[in-house]
């Protein structure tokens, strides 16, 4: 058991972690609070990227 020990806890810990962000993504989709955010971080990385979002269609 002393072998295991780490990996469950390991394993106890993700599942927490997981726990929580699925929480928190629904407690911010409930508020709408999501397309703001998501909204702003997508302009501010096609500002700041050379080719914008043509670098991800296959175009260089």
């Amino acid at each position: 058991m002393d072998v295991l020990s780490p990996y469950l806890e390991l394993c106890g810990f993700l599942a927490a972690a997981l726990g929580f962000f699925t929480w928190f993504a629904g407690r911010v989709q409930c508020r709408g609070t999501a397309d703001g955010g998501m909204s702003g971080a997508l302009a501010a990385y096609e500002e700041a990227s050379p080719n914008g979002r043509r670098r991800w269609r296959g175009r260089v």
